[in-house]
């Protein structure tokens, strides 16, 4: 059987409002109801990144002008200049190592919405979860659909998981401790 050869499926914001609006149990009428799901759509793609992890362990560390090799970093995500720590302080390295390279992988704000005919700016892996998110905060606004949160926010929840959970170490890891005679 013979398939399209064509992987490129994604969806602009008005198709992403309108289903959202539609699992929500409503159709999408008006610019009020396009921009309603529009600013809500920015407010989830916020949660998004504040579902990230968060772990403060160089607060813990009580001499923070240790020199040595680093192998901590500490990024104090401020609105405008972010800070990073790296611990211990680099030394000035060895002949054998003279300096130290700092390689890294970050996460950017998730842009805004758009006016409409933009894509939005997310991995396609996600787009059932923003649909399902988008639709569990349209209904949460109006009180005739207010009985269908429970299901709504249950299915966003379970789109959510699917989708992060592809971002996961998917290799089978088995740790045995070594035995000695100490």
């Amino acid at each position: 059987m013979a398939t399209t050869g064509v992987a490129d499926f994604n969806m602009d914001f008005t198709e992403i409002a309108e289903e959202a609006w539609e699992r929500a149990g409503r159709e999408m009428r008006s610019g009020y109801d396009l921009r309603t799901a529009r600013r809500s759509m920015n407010l989830l793609t916020i949660e998004w990144q504040n579902r990230g992890i968060n772990m403060p362990t160089y607060a813990s560390i009580p001499n923070k002008l240790t020199e040595g090799r680093p192998i901590q970093i500490n990024v104090e995500r401020l609105r405008d200049n972010p800070v990073v720590n790296i611990w211990p302080v680099p030394d000035q390295g060895t002949a054998l190592a003279p300096f130290y390279v700092l390689r890294y992988w970050r996460m950017r704000r998730i842009q805004n919405a758009g006016a409409g005919i933009q894509t939005p700016d997310v991995s396609f892996r996600f787009l059932p979860c923003l649909v399902a998110g988008l639709a569990y905060y349209i209904a949460s606004k109006d009180p005739d659909l207010m009985p269908r949160i429970p299901m709504l926010q249950a299915e966003y929840e379970r789109q959510f998981e699917l989708a992060a959970g592809e971002d996961r170490e998917k290799a089978t890891i088995r740790l045995v401790p070594r035995l000695s005679n100490y």
